[in-house]
């Protein structure tokens, strides 16, 4: 399940970033802002341990040296900095008083283009299923995945949608694109041997 998480991930990342670097005209970004959960930012369990990781194999692939990730190299917000030619981001905890921006409001602030991703098919998530661990074979669908947790990210990214519908129709200068984590994440666990499980 591991492995195609990473394909799917090393395959977003690829084809965004040679979208990127095949503009002839790079787009004039000045700085990316990235909110996000343990996809963008692996820093999150040092929120929950209270350390931040400083020894191997923490940062073996990240230029050789600690990140201050729990992560053992770069993420893809990291590639995507790299293809704008944009400072890499600090870790979610590494950001310094005055920095911090984990609350605002970013339209307000001057964005005008945001990304914004939909959960997962948790139902389908190793962890979950193997904490939920159910013996009624009725609460899952024909892939093993928990349909009542499924069913409720759906609604989720449902009600996602139609608040960025709203946020687009009162922010006319702004490009919001939903992106469908759901759907790219679900045709993994459908036909993982296509994608190397």
């Amino acid at each position: 399940m591991m492995k195609m998480f990473i394909l799917f991930s090393i395959t977003f990342a690829c084809g965004f970033i040679e979208n990127v670097v095949s503009n002839a005209n790079p787009l004039p970004y000045e700085a990316i802002f990235n909110f996000g959960d343990s996809i963008s930012d692996t820093g999150n369990a040092a929120t929950y341990h209270h350390a931040l990781p400083s020894n191997s194999p923490y940062g073996s692939t990240y230029f050789k040296h600690a990140s201050g990730r729990m992560s053992n190299g770069r993420l893809i917000i990291d590639f995507i900095a790299e293809a704008y030619g944009l400072p890499m981001l600090p870790a979610y905890l590494n950001l310094t008083k005055g920095q911090d921006i984990k609350k605002g409001k970013l339209i307000e602030e001057g964005a005008v283009k945001l990304v914004v991703p939909g959960n997962f098919p948790i139902g389908c998530n190793s962890a979950v299923l193997a904490t939920v661990n159910s013996d009624k074979i009725d609460d899952y669908d024909q892939f093993g995945c928990l349909k009542a947790y499924n069913a409720f990210i759906k609604y989720y990214n449902k009600q996602l949608k139609k608040a960025i519908r709203t946020l687009r129709q009162n922010n006319l200068h702004v490009k919001i694109t939903y992106f469908d984590y759901y759907g790219a994440a679900k045709r993994l666990f459908q036909a993982p041997q296509q994608y190397g499980g």
